[in-house]
């Protein structure tokens, strides 16, 4: 099973964009890029700049600018598993907002930072979360883990 949760700081100014995508994908241990990383809809060495200008695209730029979460795993996984489920749950975000991914290997168990725009790509509409939606997440990242190690 898969330990799912959001991050709740506001993250409300561009620079916390490029804090937030480049803690995702650092290790904190060597301070260098993790091994596995990915994203959907962006240049991952240009995800933060690509994330301003879809918010400047369409004048969404205050209030929260990005939603983070972690996916953690009750189980002892490889940080490559690791990575292929950081693929597969960065897709349930992926059909409208800019999300990237990096696989953190600083604890005994491998886990994934997932950071993604709060304005949509695709009409430039603000993400508007509710409490429904993190039942929502959880469900389905729990769905691809048991089908990740079921296939």
């Amino acid at each position: 099973m898969c330990i799912v949760k959001m991050v709740s700081d506001p993250y409300k100014n561009f620079s916390s964009i490029f804090n937030l995508v480049n803690y995702a994908l650092t290790d904190k241990r060597t301070k260098q890029p993790v091994r596995y990383f990915g994203g959907f809809n962006v240049d991952i060495s240009r995800a933060d700049e690509q994330m301003v200008l879809v918010k400047e695209c369409y004048n969404k730029t205050s209030r929260r600018m990005m939603r983070h979460f972690i996916v953690s795993f009750e189980d002892d996984i490889s940080p490559y598993d690791a990575y292929i489920l950081g693929y597969r749950i960065a897709a349930y975000y992926a059909g409208r907002y800019q999300i990237v991914f990096g696989v953190h290997e600083d604890t005994d168990n491998p886990h994934i930072h997932f950071v993604f725009n709060t304005v949509s790509f695709v009409d430039g509409h603000k993400y508007s979360e509710d409490i429904c939606d993190l039942t929502r997440l959880k469900a389905y990242v729990n769905k691809v883990y048991k089908t990740y190690f079921n296939e």
